[in-house]
């Protein structure tokens, strides 16, 4: 687990924010080493640089270097194989990073119902245009069903939210709101699709 404290404070910085988002443009080129593993760190990054967390919970370990050694481990039991948990003043905030936007990348036994606080989830991918349809479709079986589901987003639109840094977390927080209002009043999984992509790509 990121357990360097200062490092993790330091992600709210203009200059780490701008080396971050360098890092994801690699990733979309290929032109760095362990792909999966730096998406994940960025990923985890931009939540460190939204800020206005109680804690924040990065499980995979980086090296001395602050690049990344190991993604979160899937059977561990001090993550329950989440790849990252943000804890704010009135929710948890499970998090998910995959470069792979296929239904069986989705851990929804990741998300715990019986939390003590109210928690939520999201799936934060590379694009959210090439998002397989039956993530789509499932996730909203699993939410008709009364059971976990995850907010689907970019990094892409994490990073635009961070352009207004003072009211990026503000800002998370209406779309996790509006986003929820989709995902509970669409039946459809194609109109919920087309929302969501609309919701996040708007300017």
């Amino acid at each position: 687990m990121i357990t360097n404290h200062e490092w993790i404070e330091s992600q709210q910085e203009k200059e780490q924010i701008n080396e971050n988002y360098n890092n994801l443009e690699k990733i979309k080129s290929e032109s760095i080493e362990k792909i999966d593993d730096n998406f994940e760190l960025v990923v985890d990054r931009l939540f460190m640089a939204m800020g206005n967390f109680e804690k924040i919970e990065a499980y995979m370990t980086l090296d001395g270097d602050m690049n990344p050694r190991n993604f979160a481990p899937g059977n561990s039991n001090q993550s329950k194989g989440r790849d990252g948990l943000v804890s704010y003043t009135d929710f948890e905030l499970v998090l998910e990073a995959t470069r792979r936007p296929l239904a069986h990348t989705s851990h929804w036994d990741h998300l715990d119902m019986e939390s003590k606080n109210k928690q939520l989830g999201i799936i934060v991918f590379l694009d959210i245009s090439k998002v397989d349809p039956n993530l789509w479709s499932k996730n909203k079986r699993k939410q008709n069903k009364g059971k976990p589901y995850f907010h689907l987003c970019d990094a892409d639109f994490l990073f635009k939210l961070l352009k207004d840094q003072p009211n990026a977390f503000s800002k998370f927080k209406e779309f996790l709101a509006d986003s929820e209002r989709i995902w509970r009043d669409e039946t459809d999984y194609k109109i919920i699709e087309k929302k969501i992509i609309t919701l996040i790509r708007q300017e």
